[in-house]
């Protein structure tokens, strides 16, 4: 009889070592899921705007704030001015693929989810790209994105307008 006591305990040490396998490698699996990180909440939004013709200011003439256009945002990484080819009033595709592409709505309305950091933004127009704001280091329109927040951005698509 000692000898079955003794295989039964052999039996039941290695039962509980293979569930004790079990449970751990169970729980680290779902400690992994759960720490999975979540989707990141901020970027840009905002509404591209177009103007046109004649905007010099004079009598009983309103300036005009433009009107809401469907196109295609590109966003990348921090271009400078000296990165791109003047095509007329646009630019030439950048050599480098665009982090994202969004289209505004309608309304011009737009939203992009980024992770932190600086941006170009630029529109995808008929004949080029269009950009028409610039820093103090020639960088072409940009647009820095901070932890959990969205910047709120308007782009006035104007290469078509005089003032």
């Amino acid at each position: 009889m000692p000898l079955f006591y003794l295989v039964l305990v052999y039996n039941l040490i290695l039962m509980l070592k293979n569930l004790l396998v079990v449970s751990l490698t169970f729980f680290l699996l779902i400690s992994c899921i759960a720490s999975k990180p979540s989707k990141s909440n901020q970027g840009i939004q905002g509404k591209v705007l177009w103007i046109e013709g004649n905007q010099m200011p004079g009598p009983n003439k309103e300036a005009d704030s433009g009107s809401p256009i469907i196109r295609e945002i590109h966003i990348y990484p921090l271009i400078k001015l000296t990165d791109l080819q003047r095509v007329g009033s646009l630019f030439s595709a950048p050599d480098q693929s665009p982090v994202r592409v969004v289209t505004s709505n309608t309304s011009g309305e737009f939203k992009a989810q980024l992770e932190p950091g600086t941006y170009s933004i630029m529109t995808k127009e008929e004949n080029g790209f269009f950009a028409n704001s610039f820093d103090g280091e020639n960088n072409i329109m940009p647009v820095r994105v901070e932890q959990e927040t969205y910047t709120d951005v308007t782009i006035t698509v104007n290469y078509k307008a005089s003032y």
